[in-house]
């Protein structure tokens, strides 16, 4: 699946590889897929294997951010059940 990038192609490859990393970032799975082959190899760093095609990729990355969403949600109560916790203490403390 790898192939060598003509030499007269490297001064685009930057742009190419910024714009797929800015649409990456951004979550827009869209444009990001779009800036790949469509028979693009995607390492499952979250279950293992690898996902092969768009859709596979983009399924994956659905599961895998909903799953940082509902992860993120459980420290934001967390943090906040120890915040109300630690409220009479913080009162008392002078400095």
């Amino acid at each position: 699946m790898t192939e060598k990038i003509p030499m007269t192609d490297l001064s685009n490859t930057e742009t190419i590889l910024k714009n797929t990393y800015h649409h990456f970032n951004n979550r827009d799975i869209d444009a990001t897929l779009a800036m790949m082959q469509a028979d693009v190899e995607w390492p499952n760093g979250m279950e293992g294997g690898v996902e092969h095609d768009h859709e596979a990729i983009r399924n994956y990355w659905t599961r895998q951010r909903k799953l940082l969403i509902r992860m993120l949600y459980r420290f934001y109560l967390i943090w906040k059940k120890m915040e109300r916790s630690m409220l009479p203490f913080t009162r008392s403390c002078t400095i």
